[in-house]
């Protein structure tokens, strides 16, 4: 039996080996995405792609077949130009957030990865956490899902990024150091992120600090409070405009993640969120004085984020016609001649509920 000294010298070897392969495959990758953009050619050729993966798998023996298909289909995933999955997280504590950055870059952006096939996308997280900082992490609710659309390099890339909740513990915070010899981990002040340059900008959103409840036995779920939210018959928006702060009721309802209320097309309301699109929504339900005590029992929730004007000709009618089957159910056969009417001057805005918190004081 050889020495291990030995085999890792050959081991090198053959990474240096396949190094140089990949310089010459992407060299040619690149000759190829020219010469195809040149001669108006298709970007795809599946045929191709898949007698290249065929032929991976019949050179290399059975119980390597997944991992060589698997490089391979990494490959070519990057000749295609496809969008990249990935997963990042949010570790936020003690009013800092941690980030990720590349070794003298620029800019910074939530720590996270690629997803595999046929990997979710909290065990991605979970994974690359493990890989590029050598800590175990607890993955928690998916918080949201972020375009992007950029250019490295002069050449264009897409991705699409689910972002998740992610806690660590403390001890593992304090000690923590990149794994990887080309990235660097930070944790920097919430109150500070423009000189974060966190990038995509859109990340901005689940980076809203959160105020701790002071009654921790109070707290509800997520879900809880989403489902307060889609209850309520009416809640409160809160804004801050430059003449100071204004508030309005609305009549809510929840569809797909978002909270929705209609408005006049014009007014004090209109001018206010196109002033700060920024919001804070509140509700409460269930509220019942309590009989033998000076208190009340109550459920509530709050939502904040960006208000959104909602254009899409579909998801208005959607919103609208859920609005109307919440509050006037018995109306509903006269809804299409309704909506005809109430069209032209009726305006819809949007809440993504990717923030969300609620309390409740229950009878025991």
């Amino acid at each position: 039996m050889r020495a291990l000294e030995e085999v890792r010298k050959d081991i090198d070897e053959a990474d240096d080996g396949i190094l140089a392969a990949l310089g010459r495959r992407f060299a040619l990758m690149d000759e190829m995405r020219e010469l195809k953009s040149r001669e108006g050619l298709p970007r795809v050729d599946r045929a191709r792609e898949n007698a290249i993966l065929s032929r991976v798998a019949a050179a290399v023996p059975p119980r390597w077949r997944d991992t060589a298909c698997g490089v391979w289909e990494r490959i070519l995933s990057g000749s295609r130009g496809e969008i990249e999955t990935i997963a990042r997280g949010v570790c936020a504590a003690d009013g800092k957030v941690l980030l990720c950055r590349a070794k003298g870059g620029s800019s910074t952006y939530l720590p996270g990865g690629h997803i595999d096939f046929g990997e979710t996308g909290a065990a991605a997280l979970a994974r690359e956490m493990k890989e590029e900082a050598a800590v175990d992490v607890e993955v928690g609710e998916l918080l949201g899902v972020v375009e992007n659309s950029f250019l490295q390099h002069g050449e264009r890339h897409c991705e699409i990024n689910l972002v998740y909740g992610m806690k660590m513990e403390p001890a593992a915070a304090a000690r923590l150091r990149s794994a990887e010899d080309w990235i660097e981990f930070e944790w920097r002040d919430l109150s500070d992120l423009d000189a974060a340059n966190l990038l995509p900008v859109e990340m901005g959103k689940f980076l809203v600090p959160e105020v701790p409840l002071r009654r921790k036995d109070r707290k509800l779920t997520r879900e809880e409070a989403l489902a307060i939210l889609a209850r309520a018959e009416t809640a409160t928006v809160s804004l801050v405009t430059p003449q100071g702060p204004y508030g309005f009721p609305v009549s809510p309802v929840c569809v797909d993640g978002k909270l929705y209320f209609h408005s006049a097309k014009e007014g004090r309301k209109i001018d206010a969120i196109k002033a700060d699109s920024r919001c804070w929504v509140s509700a409460f339900t269930d509220v019942v004085p309590a009989t033998d005590k000076f208190t009340t029992y109550f459920e509530s929730a709050m939502a904040w984020g960006d208000l959104e004007l909602v254009t899409d000709e579909q998801e208005i009618q959607t919103a609208l016609k859920a609005l109307c089957e919440k509050f006037t159910p018995t109306n509903m056969p006269d809804f299409s001649r309704a909506l005809e009417r109430s069209l032209p001057i009726t305006a819809l805005y949007s809440l993504r509920l990717d923030h969300v918190s609620g309390k409740a004081k229950r009878r025991k």
